[in-house]
Parts: structure tokens; C-alpha cells; sequence
């Protein structure tokens, strides 16, 4: 049974998910246990995975030592960081709604899954 909110959301929203359609599969998570997980949370946390700030250095390494204290002030971490601006060149693609490889995605897509995964380092 579908409420009427329900109803209304899988109608309105082209594509929207309707009773009997098939469940919606996501990737398999990856369970990690307590004694892992510290160590992967260090490894992988921050703003910018390939490019960790001094704000996320300053939290990792604060973990890392079983450190810390309660932060009610900028002024109790040293104040704000003086960090120079992240930019990358904006070189959007020619045909961005084009799909060169033929792949199902748009160029524009690829373009942007690519500096997505620099940013994450996965490049």
C-alpha cells in the first residue's frame, strides 16, 4: 500500500519509484570492525582526501594521539588558518552534452567524475 504522499512523490518526480518496480540496488557496504576502523577513518577522513588542510591535519593528528579537548572558540585551536585557495583550470569539455566514447555518459559527466576523483586522489 502507497500513501498518498508517496504516490504523489513517484508521479511528480519523472522516473519516480512506484509500487512493484524493482528495489533499488546500492553497492554492498564494506563492514569494517572496531579494531579496523580507526585506522581507516585516519586514512581516508578530511575535506579533500588527496589534499588534507592543516585544519584536517591538526584533527588527524589530535586522533592519532588520544588527544583533544572541548573547542569552543577558534582562538582554542590557534584561529583560523591562513591556507591559500584550491583552483584548477575550468576546461569544460567542447561538446559537454556530447558522448565521444559512446559510453551512456556525457562528456560533460566524465569531466567531471575525472576531477572529482583527483580531488579524492583516485586518479
Amino acid at each position: 500500500k502507497v500513501d498518498k504522499m508517496g504516490l504523489y512523490l513517484a508521479t511528480y518526480f519523472e522516473g519516480g519509484k512506484k509500487a512493484g518496480d524493482p528495489e533499488v540496488v546500492l553497492k554492498p557496504l564494506t563492514e569494517r570492525g572496531a579494531r579496523d576502523s580507526k585506522q581507516w577513518v585516519l586514512e581516508t577522513a578530511g575535506a579533500r582526501r588527496a589534499d588534507k588542510d592543516p585544519v584536517d591535519e591538526r584533527i588527524l593528528q589530535t586522533v592519532r594521539t588520544d588527544g583533544g579537548h572541548i573547542i569552543d572558540s577558534p582562538k582554542d585551536v590557534g584561529g583560523f588558518p591562513d591556507i591559500e585557495p584550491a583552483t584548477r583550470a575550468l576546461d569544460v569539455p567542447a561538446e559537454p552534452g556530447g558522448d565521444v566514447d559512446g559510453d551512456g555518459y556525457t562528456d560533460l559527466e566524465e569531466w567531471l567524475h575525472a576531477m572529482a576523483a583527483a580531488v579524492e586522489g583516485a586518479e
